[in-house]
């Protein structure tokens, strides 16, 4: 899992949020939740300009292995449409090339897998703590 928080506001208090941040890290190491190849897998912003009606906002996007699910489903919906080439002369007559599609069907089916392989190390990993546990 990797994480981006974006704190906006005046009243921020930037050492409460590193500090829970540090906590966060700390526990990283514990849980394996969070990707041990990404060295800095957490990154913040600040930003002194509240949003318009609220004094203080954060705004967190996060990433994590469980997402392959809606990948897989993307790639098997894409392949069936890809195959039966519904819709390929609409991009055709813009100026695309067949290959095109052939290579963003790679490049998915490759991610896919990658964050598949990822999702059964983390569940593979949980595994062996409870049972150490």
């Amino acid at each position: 899992m990797t994480l981006y928080g974006l704190f906006r506001g005046r009243n921020i208090s930037t050492g409460e949020v590193e500090q829970s941040v540090s906590q966060l890290l700390i526990n990283k190491r514990k849980n394996k939740e969070f990707s041990e190849w990404i060295e800095s897998s957490i990154s913040l912003a600040y930003c002194n300009t509240p949003p318009k009606g609220a004094t203080n906002s954060v705004q967190i996007l996060s990433n994590y292995a469980g997402i392959h699910r809606v990948f897989t489903d993307l790639v098997n919906k894409f392949r069936q449409q890809f195959t039966k080439k519904s819709y390929l002369h609409y991009y055709l007559q813009e100026g695309m090339e067949e290959f095109q599609f052939s290579e963003a069907l790679s490049n998915l089916t490759e991610t896919c897998f990658e964050y598949n392989q990822y999702s059964q190390d983390v569940l593979f990993n949980q595994d062996d703590s409870s049972v150490e546990e």
